[in-house]
Formats: C-alpha cells, structure tokens, sequence
C-alpha cells in the first residue's frame, strides 16, 4: 500500500520447534519390522555460494540470516528472489572470487520488487587497489566503465537508505537486488534449466540417523535448484537400512541430528508391510475455541486422535458426554486425545488451571478491597477516641484477621507471615507508622506494576515478586492493625477519657467545684 513501510526485525526470526535435531521415543506392544523416509533441509549457516563451474558468491551480511535472501539469489535467474542486506550493514558488499584473471568492463542488474528494499542508486567495484564508482538512474539497469582486469571483484551497494537525503516512506529499507550479471563471468554460472537437474549428496554426508543409540548413515537426493534455494531435499536410508530394521517390543528411542551441511525436517517409521488399508479420518466440526475453553463436534469412526497444534500441556482436559479421554502426545510436542471407536459426540475441551487462576484473581481483588477498608480505620479510631476503651471489643476483630491470614498462607506462604510478624513488632513499639507502611507498599505494588506495562513488559512485573511482596506487606500491615490494641494504645485511650472525666466531673472523692 502507499506510504506503509515494511520493516524486518531480527529479532523475530525462529529456528523451528526443534533446532538440534528431531528426538523421539515410543513403545511397541509388537515386533515389527520398519522402513525409513524423510525429508532434509540444506542448514543455514554461511551465506558463501560456489557454482559448479567455480564462481564463489557471499556477501557482507543478508537479511536476518534468511537462507532466502542470501547472495545466492542474485544468481538463480529468478527475478521474484532477492538478496537483501541486513539493516544494520552500512556498506552492503557482494563479493565474487574466481580462478584465472578476467576482463571486468559491464555489469547488469535487476532492482528487488521487495517492500524491505531500497533501489541501488551508486554501485562501487573495487578489485583490489583499483575502483569503478558507477552512479545509476532510476530506470538504469546496466552500466559499463573501464576494463578492471581481475580475478575477484567487490560490488558496495549504496542505496537511498544510505544517503544523506533518503526517499519519503523509504528510510528504514535496506540494499537489495534480484538479479546481478556480469558478461565476463557469464560462463562460471550455471545454464538455464539447470536448477532442475537432480544431484545426490552420497550416503554417509547426510544427517545420520540413531536408532537406540546405533547411528546409521543417509544420503540426500533431489533438484539443484531446491539445494540452493534451501528448499526440502529426499531423505534416503543407506544399504544398512535398504532392508528395513526390525524392532522389538518395548521402549525405542529415534534421534535425527543435524549434519554439518543438512538438517532433517521430516522422518517417519512406515511398517515394512502394510497389514491392512489405512484408516480414515472423522470428520471434525469446531463450535468454538478460545483461549481456556473450546467445543469440537466429531463424527463417528474407527479409533482416532484428536490433536490439538499446540504444546502439550497437563492442564488440559478433554470429555466427551462426561467421560474424560485419555491424553497423549503426538510427534514428540502435541496435544492429542484418544477417542475409542465408536465414540462420537461433543468434545468439550477445557483449561483446568484457568478456575484457580481466576480464584486466586477474586481472593487477590477482595484482598485489595480489605486493604482500602482497612487503611480508614485508624483514622476513624483517632476521631472517636472521646468514646470509652472497649479493649474486649477488640476480640472481634479476630475473625476477619484470622480469615485473611489464613489467605494470606494460602497465597503467599512463608513470607506474608514473616511480613506480619514484623508488622506487629512495628505496632508494638510505633503504632501510628501501620497505616504509612500499608499506603507506602500498596503505592509501591502499584507504581511496579504500571512501569512495567508502560516499558513494554506487559503483566509480567504485576505478576513478578517485587509487586506480590509489596502487596503482601500492605495487607500485613492491615491485619496487625486489627489484631488486639496494644497496651499502649489501651493506656492511652483510658487516660485520655479518664482525663475528659475528670475535668467534667471533678477529682473523685471531691466535689465539683460550683459558682
């Protein structure tokens, strides 16, 4: 769209669920003998490319390491890919090697359709100590400048990003090209069609696979192009596996570790003999789905799962007509339910945790509600104090101060009771200082927890233990207020009516004085 910039972070990038490898465990009531199939991924790491004819390709650095945005694609003949240069490159550079001197007097190139990238606007070759500054227009797409003989050339892309004055809408893009062609080296490139040649990594150079601890070792097999383009490869067993293995009944662990030059993306066991024709799926109907509760209606049928693409979690319980199914995990990380043949109806799909989580959500906001109620009464006491002491009366606060003690345990442990014995040797030696340190921490919670929301850290430092210990210390703080009047507070209280009687009344045994 006009005017939207389109910006990359980096820090969003994600290496996949499982970044060392696949490993898996399972169990088999029965031997049975296995054959394997799978699929690779050529591993990203360095973005150097070599054609079969010689010409090595990298670059100073590509967009968040994306194999698809590597150097390599300047020279697929494609003009839907890009190199893109990473964000943070102030001197984009693609760098081309190759054997025996060559006379270098043109270059031409394709601007990236990409919204992540700026046109080229200044190209410098350099080829050792000698440089070519070749400044382009916007519809130039070829230049040509004084011969450089060499055997390696530098191509520094200066786009608008990189220009004192960038481009409305633009800044922020990087340097990026679809295509880049130089004549003289036009031979070291591979032909045309010749991304759909098939190549072989021989057996032993694919990512081996460990069955029980035994490694063996695999060969990777398919397109040229899928093997530059980082695009999935055929995963095949060696002589070893030509067969088949044959497991035992019992436990079996099977890992898939990456290579130095492959990764596996896929791998699966297949029943060397297929005893019968493959069960199908029931038929799935989803009413809702939400974040702690959802309901799928599923059709009748043979035994199934019911897999859920998320990680799986204990917490979660699945019944159908008030029987609760029994939970698994398939493929290693995914939530699934077994649901027996013969079994259909409404799944009710429920988050067990979330009725504590809002329980403890409720205790914490009546807490809160105690604490604000609380906070007033030490200044109403302090207004009232004409009225005689009513040390006895006291004791009835003990109900409320047990029952919010009892949650405080409940929700705390240890630290709120260590928080209230201090609170009550607080109010034993300076009593007036209870209501500052209940107003002080709920103060304190509060500002904790906006800063965080406000810094970007969402709830994560309402829910931290700097807020719940000031929290809990503002609530200690309310319920030693209510515990018992210290002697103090009761002399105090006594003197001070007794004094107000006096001074009504007259000193006992005399009488008042009269005019």
């Amino acid at each position: 769209a006009p005017g939207v910039t389109v910006r990359c972070d980096a820090g969003l990038a994600r290496l996949g669920e499982e970044p060392g490898g696949l490993d898996r465990r399972f169990r088999l009531d029965v031997p049975q003998t296995y054959r394997f199939a799978g699929a690779a991924l050529p591993r990203p790491g360095a973005s150097a490319w070599t054609s079969p004819a010689g010409l090595a390709v990298s670059a100073s650095s590509h967009l968040t390491g994306d194999p698809a945005l590597a150097p390599r694609m300047l020279f697929d003949g494609d003009r839907g890919t890009s190199w893109v240069a990473d964000l943070a490159d102030r001197a984009p550079t693609v760098r081309l090697r190759w054997s025996g001197e060559r006379s270098i007097d043109r270059i031409e190139l394709e601007r990236s359709d990409l919204p992540v990238t700026n046109p080229p606007l200044i190209l410098t070759l350099a080829a050792g100590d000698e440089q070519r500054r070749v400044q382009l227009t916007a519809e130039q797409e070829s230049a040509s400048f004084e011969p450089l003989r060499t055997d390696k050339l530098d191509v520094v892309v200066q786009s608008a990003d990189r220009l004192p004055l960038a481009p409305p809408g633009r800044f922020g893009a990087s340097a990026g090209l679809a295509e880049l062609r130089i004549p003289a080296l036009r031979d070291l490139l591979p032909a045309a069609g010749a991304g759909s040649h098939r190549v072989t990594v021989p057996c032993g150079q694919g990512p081996p696979i460990e069955v029980d601890g035994t490694p063996y070792p695999t060969a990777v097999s398919g397109t040229r192009s899928a093997l530059d383009g980082f695009a999935a490869l055929t995963l095949t067993p060696c002589a070893e596996l030509a067969d088949g293995l044959a497991l035992r009944a019992g436990e079996h662990r099977v890992r898939a570790l990456p290579s130095e030059a492959f990764v596996v993306q896929d791998l699966a066991l297949l029943p060397d003999r297929q005893a019968e024709a493959p069960a199908q799926p029931r038929a799935v109907t989803v009413h809702s789905w939400d974040s702690t509760h959802r309901r799928v209606e599923v059709g009748d049928g043979a035994d199934a799962y019911l897999v859920v693409p998320e990680n799986a979690n204990p917490g979660w319980v699945a019944k159908i007509g008030g029987r609760e199914l029994q939970r698994l995990r398939v493929d290693g990380w995914q939530q699934a339910w077994l649901i027996p043949a013969g079994t259909a109806g409404l799944v009710e799909l429920d988050f067990a945790p979330d009725r504590q989580y809002r329980l403890g959500l409720l205790s914490g906001a009546i807490a809160v509600l105690v604490l604000l109620a609380g906070a007033l009464v030490p200044v109403l006491r302090r207004r009232n104090r004409h009225r005689p002491p009513a040390t006895p009366a006291a004791a009835g606060w003990w109900p409320a101060a047990i029952t919010v003690l009892a949650l405080l345990l409940l929700l705390g442990g240890p630290f709120p009771v260590i928080a209230l014995l201090a609170c009550l040797l607080l109010r034993h030696f300076w009593a007036h200082a209870l209501p500052a340190v209940a107003a002080g921490a709920f103060v304190a919670a509060t500002a904790v927890a906006v800063v965080g929301r406000v810094s970007g850290h969402g709830q994560d430092w309402a829910f931290g233990p700097w807020t719940q210990a000031a929290g809990f210390v503002a609530v200690s703080a309310v319920v030693a207020a209510f515990l018992y009047p210290s002697s103090a507070e009761a002399g105090m209280d006594a003197g001070t009516d007794a004094g107000r009687s006096g001074s009504a009344a007259g000193t006992p045994g005399r009488p008042a004085a009269t005019s």
